[in-house]
């Protein structure tokens, strides 16, 4: 799924309980699997469901 950081600072975010880094493009998207979007969306107040970008039912 596609990810919006609202810190665009921010290039790549790890957390303990995620195998790999999700990696941020300077306008703040990001691309990762669903599960792993749907917590970080959760947990961090900075990161949503990005607004424009959709990703087919096939390759979720």
């Amino acid at each position: 799924m596609y990810i919006q950081n609202d810190n665009t600072a921010t290039r790549s975010l790890k957390c303990s309980w995620m195998d790999e880094p999700v990696s941020f493009t300077e306008d703040g998207t990001g691309r990762c699997p669903r599960d792993i979007g749907e917590r970080l969306v959760d947990e961090f107040d900075s990161i949503h469901v990005h607004p424009t970008k959709r990703e087919s039912s096939s390759t979720e």
